[in-house]
């Protein structure tokens, strides 16, 4: 947000009038390391980086719709390694936050737990997992190291194992969310994305977390040609990914490459009638004050010649005023 000299909270300042300026902004920061990793890794798989955007903001950006980012919602983006938790008021991010801990520690929970192999743990969380129904059926898996054998599991194991992780993710989550000092400003509620989402009952897990705050699964938004496998909460990251490069970021912004994107379109016209306004303002008011000075009988050192107030009408060897000027100063 923005503050133009009395007036708080302006979201977009362009076009106003002010003798001053501020504004508060959120800064993304990572270690450079970390950043240099990452594009090593993309590159070795044969893809150039065009740019570097926050995965949960990618999210929110697909996720979100326009009365949520006036009114105010946290986006949670649960991933397969990560968890990311984004707050978006006034149209800008006010906070963003990280987990390390995502589906696929689940998946690593019910391997050690079973004693099962990851791809066979991977596979009973797809189809059994449930946060809300408990059952007492048992299921055979294979054991990990004996293939000959195999192992009697009972489903409220499993939901067990999966209900403590992902309950402890969103409590983790939550008290990111109070320590952001911003949860009086999401008027919206909560955003649940990413494939973790696809568990049965994590919406009415996420509510008792998140008390007198309204929980909704976010699919990407719908955009013309894409394909139905693609309106899926695993991929609202690449969605957002996508609408970030067409232009559908916050109103003013800077990427990683410290470039000022703006949302809307600025045309130089528009920049010109504003020049060319306030150059006729103030020549009018410089009329009036010579007026007024004359009137009263004071001098007007503005009348006095200065080398100073020559024309720039070219390059300094070309422009005869400014060959003069320099010649006077080297005399005087």
């Amino acid at each position: 947000n923005f503050r133009v000299d009395d007036q708080d909270f302006i979201e977009d300042p362009f076009g106003m009038n002010a003798s001053r300026m501020e504004a508060d902004v959120n800064i993304i920061m990572t270690q450079k390391s970390n950043l240099l990793n990452l594009k090593k890794a993309v590159r070795s798989a044969g893809v150039e980086i065009n740019g570097i955007v926050l995965s949960g903001y990618a999210s929110a950006i697909a996720t979100m719709d326009e009365d949520e980012k006036e009114l105010g919602v946290a986006v949670i983006d649960l991933g397969g390694q990560t968890s990311n938790l984004v707050i978006h008021t006034g149209n800008s991010i006010r906070y963003n936050d990280f987990l390390g801990v995502g589906s696929n520690h689940i998946t690593n929970d019910l391997s050690m737990a079973l004693h099962t192999p990851l791809q066979i743990a991977e596979n009973v969380k797809i189809r059994h997992g449930n946060l809300i129904e408990t059952s007492n059926e048992v299921i055979e898996l294979p054991i990990i190291g004996d293939e000959e054998n195999r192992s009697s599991v009972s489903l409220e194991i499993v939901h067990s194992v999966i209900f403590s992780r992902v309950e402890e993710t969103l409590m983790i989550l939550a008290k990111s969310l109070e320590k952001s000092a911003l949860k009086e400003q999401i008027g919206a509620g909560i955003i649940l994305t990413g494939g973790m989402t696809k568990l049965k009952g994590i919406r009415e897990l996420a509510q008792s977390i998140f008390p007198a705050m309204p929980v909704r699964i976010g699919k990407p938004s719908d955009i013309a040609g894409l394909f139905d496998e693609l309106k899926d909460p695993a991929f609202s990251t690449v969605i957002g990914l996508l609408l970030y490069k067409a232009g559908e970021h916050t109103q003013y912004e800077i990427d990683f490459q410290q470039r000022l994107l703006h949302s809307k379109t600025v045309y130089e016209e528009s920049l010109n009638d504003i020049k060319i306004a306030n150059t006729i303002n103030e020549v009018e008011e410089n009329k009036e004050s010579k007026q007024e000075k004359k009137q009263k009988g004071e001098s007007d050192d503005s009348d006095s010649f200065s080398f100073d107030d020559l024309p720039d009408i070219g390059s300094e060897n070309s422009n005869p005023f400014k060959k003069l000027a320099n010649w006077a100063r080297q005399l005087f």
